[in-house]
């Protein structure tokens, strides 16, 4: 998304790919920075990328070990028991 930076107002950008979805953007309009609304919304932007990052770490953490207790043979799914006590559910 950088190349959208140097796009004018009206122009599209490239097609980009995102997993098995396309995205294509035209730039509407540009702001000029405003280093006194970055001040303003420092803290809350920090904190929105940690939180971002604390969750992708957590998933990845999450998966490792999903896959490491599966190789080790600790971990076992059983889908026909979690679709007989799923009917229950209902």
């Amino acid at each position: 998304m950088g190349a959208a930076f140097n796009l004018k107002p009206g122009d599209v950008g490239a097609p980009l790919t995102l997993g098995q979805n396309w995205l294509v953007y035209r730039v509407a309009r540009k702001n000029g920075t405003q280093p006194a609304d970055f001040e303003k919304q420092k803290k809350q932007l920090t904190e929105e990328l940690l939180q971002s990052k604390r969750s992708l770490a957590f998933d990845a953490f999450r998966a490792a070990l999903d896959t490491r207790l599966k190789q080790e043979g600790k971990l076992k799914l059983m889908p026909d028991k979690l679709k007989a006590s799923a009917l229950w559910l209902v």
